[in-house]
């Protein structure tokens, strides 16, 4: 994981984590004090996101949980996953 301070690498500038993979990288300037990193860190993990990826926007169908919007609660779904993606290896 890089901490930043401005836009990151990816295309938009803001903070990514590779799905499965092993690179992130953190804008300290974009929404750290309320959770970029919780939702970032699953990705790494495998974990997907909830929002509607077209949009950005959260799903209000999925609920308050991180990887749908920030700030949002490691829920179920974040733990779940992370436990699955541990079992299969993904």
């Amino acid at each position: 994981m890089k901490l930043v301070r401005g836009e990151t690498s990816h295309p938009t500038g803001r903070s990514f984590a590779e799905l499965g993979g092993k690179k992130s990288e953190i804008n300290v300037q974009d929404r750290f004090d309320r959770g970029i990193v919780k939702h970032e860190l699953p990705h790494l993990a495998g974990v997907d996101d909830l929002y509607n990826k077209q949009t950005g926007l959260p799903d209000p169908a999925r609920g308050d949980g991180i990887m749908n919007k920030v700030p949002g609660i490691v829920d179920e779904y974040v733990t779940g996953e992370i436990r699955r993606c541990a079992v299969l290896g993904t």
